[in-house]
């Protein structure tokens, strides 16, 4: 969806990381307002929960391009299950 000229997804909260990475999104400008953006190691987390292919290149995407994290990614990924996904992904990079 476009708003404007910014390509943007709505993140619809369906389980508990998506909760999480909702109320712990940052709040950035946009347009003279501001807008709520999930931060990048969620949304890695996120695409490993869901594990379809195009959702592990997404991952593969935001490991190489994004500035994340990792103390606060591995804190998320040991939470929800995930770090042993994320080793294997990580193992094939």
């Amino acid at each position: 969806m476009l708003i404007g000229d910014a390509p943007v997804r709505v993140l619809v909260a369906y389980n508990p990381l998506v909760e999480e990475a909702v109320q712990n999104a940052l709040e950035l400008p946009f347009n003279g307002e501001t807008a709520p953006v999930v931060r990048p190691e969620y949304l890695l987390a996120i695409a490993l929960q869901t594990n379809r292919y195009k959702d592990r290149e997404r991952a593969r995407l935001l490991w190489q391009q994004a500035t994340l994290d990792e103390g606060k990614l591995i804190d998320i990924l040991m939470r929800y299950g995930l770090i042993e996904r994320w080793n294997t992904l990580k193992a094939q990079m």
